[in-house]
């Protein structure tokens, strides 16, 4: 069975609008099954750490993201048991604005290695498609995270998707 999108749940919902905490519940996505890949990734617009949720492992990480160091953006991981409904608590080192999101993937067998081409240091809202190392065989599912943290300057500024055949699934721009 060939890999495709199941569904999302995002938090805040969209428009996002600033609360500063330490958590987010962040809603399962819906139809999840046992055996559906989770991907699980949330920012601040601090560069504060997250704290791995129980049964969910940690991909890639970044804190202190772009050319002024604001946020930071985590990814985990995890094979659905079928029993995941409502929300799941993602706790913060430090209060700030928070986002996240939970995506659903069928037909995926594992996750296995991680191929990175993660970069703390970017300044645009106009991403360009990193090379991963080690390169993706043709069975291989990928999936990018774009992150952008916004000081307060960026009132009004898009993410835009940085084209090809890549799909956006969801965009919270957050201020």
């Amino acid at each position: 069975m060939a890999v495709a999108f199941g569904s999302v749940g995002s938090a805040p919902s969209t428009p996002f609008t600033p609360a500063s905490s330490t958590t987010i519940a962040v809603p399962y996505p819906s139809g999840i099954t046992a055996g559906d890949a989770l991907v699980l990734a949330c920012a601040n617009d601090i560069p504060a750490s997250f704290t791995t949720p129980s049964g969910w492992t940690l991909k890639e990480s970044v804190v202190s993201m772009g050319s002024t160091g604001d946020g930071a953006a985590f990814v985990w991981t995890k094979i659905a048991t079928g029993s995941e409904t409502g929300s799941l608590t993602v706790t913060c080192a430090s209060a700030n604005n928070l986002a996240g999101t939970i995506l659903r993937y069928t037909g995926a067998s594992g996750f296995g290695d991680t191929a990175s081409a993660i970069s703390s240091s970017l300044s645009t809202t106009s991403p360009t498609a990193g090379t991963l190392s080690p390169a993706p065989g043709t069975s291989d599912m990928v999936v990018r995270i774009y992150c952008w943290a916004d000081n307060g300057s960026g009132a009004g500024s898009t993410l835009t998707n940085p084209g090809g055949t890549w799909t956006t699934r969801l965009n919270l721009v957050t201020q």
